[in-house]
């Protein structure tokens, strides 16, 4: 099954080409807040480096969230747009479920991380069966304390951007690995095995999933940030 893969929850834009698990072809790039001037482009030119036009496709996976939710939008509505065009299933993926696998974590239990700010962490724990990570604890926006309270000491923390965090986690017994890039290949891979189990998410229901309310949403109820 050919799957492209799109992940726009962080800084990092990247696309993802599988079939069956295997690699096709991966664009990957830091592009800041250009997130849609550069995607469509590192889409295309994926699909043009094996040979394939988009018609090729038998399923579009999203990175839904959590992370920035600028980046979140746009990745979804293109990813809406491509599966309306060609009448092609979409699929939505947790950002936190694609970077479990993308840290290739050996562990029975992981905790994927991505920085929420203000003290807080996005995320989600994953235990990993001959299958795969299933999620056993649900994404959520979390206060690093509360975090340290629910994760064992067994339990590796992967995640981006959450060097801030890091001597804390240590601190705590935990093992952190900190740089793993989310990548549109883990998404499609995670959204592979989702549309072959008949996961697929109709495009007037697909939303992302923020984890947490927008600053102006908390000044607008009088929450403190």
């Amino acid at each position: 099954m050919i799957v492209l893969g799109i992940e726009t929850a962080t800084s990092v834009c990247s696309v993802g080409l599988v079939d069956d698990q295997r690699l096709l072809a991966e664009k990957s790039e830091d592009a800041g807040r250009r997130h849609s001037i550069v995607l469509l482009d590192m889409i295309e030119a994926a699909l043009t480096e094996v040979g394939l036009t988009r018609d090729r496709l038998e399923g579009v996976a999203v990175s839904a969230g959590p992370g920035s939710f600028t980046g979140l939008r746009i990745g979804m509505g293109l990813a809406k747009g491509i599966c309306l065009a060609i009448e092609r299933p979409l699929v939505l993926v947790s950002t936190l479920h694609a970077l479990a696998v993308q840290s290739g974590a050996k562990a029975h239990t992981v905790c994927a991380c991505l920085d929420a700010r203000h003290d807080e962490l996005y995320s989600g724990v994953y235990t990993q069966d001959g299958s795969g990570f299933a999620n056993s604890q649900p994404d959520a926006g979390r206060h690093i304390d509360d975090l340290l309270t629910v994760l064992s000491p067994d339990t590796p923390v992967v995640g981006y951007g959450i060097g801030l965090y890091e001597d804390r986690l240590l601190a705590a017994g935990l093992a952190v690995l900190p740089n793993i890039a989310p990548s549109g290949v883990a998404v499609a891979r995670v959204g592979e095995r989702k549309l072959s189990a008949g996961k697929d998410t109709p495009l007037d229901l697909a939303q992302p999933n923020y984890c947490k309310k927008s600053q102006a949403e908390r000044l607008r109820a009088g929450e403190r940030s």
